[in-house]
């Protein structure tokens, strides 16, 4: 199971994937929600960054797409 801490890194990693290789996306990356904090419940802190990097993933993957279909 990945900790805060693991996701935190995936989804900074991603990010830069974007910015590097979809640079017109950039615009569609948000901040991370205020409802992801370091309160008491880690829980659904980790659920809600799991959900993030997953919307990032399928936000590169549809431009990784795109991109193959107009080469």
């Amino acid at each position: 199971m990945d900790t805060e801490k693991d996701l935190l890194v995936k989804i900074m990693q991603v990010t830069r994937k974007i910015q590097d290789n979809h640079p017109e996306l950039c615009k569609f990356l948000s901040e991370l929600p205020e409802t992801i904090s370091s309160d008491d419940n880690n829980e659904i802190n980790v659920v809600a960054l799991k959900n993030y990097l997953e919307s990032l993933n399928e936000l590169m993957e549809k431009a990784d797409h795109n991109k193959k279909l107009e080469e």
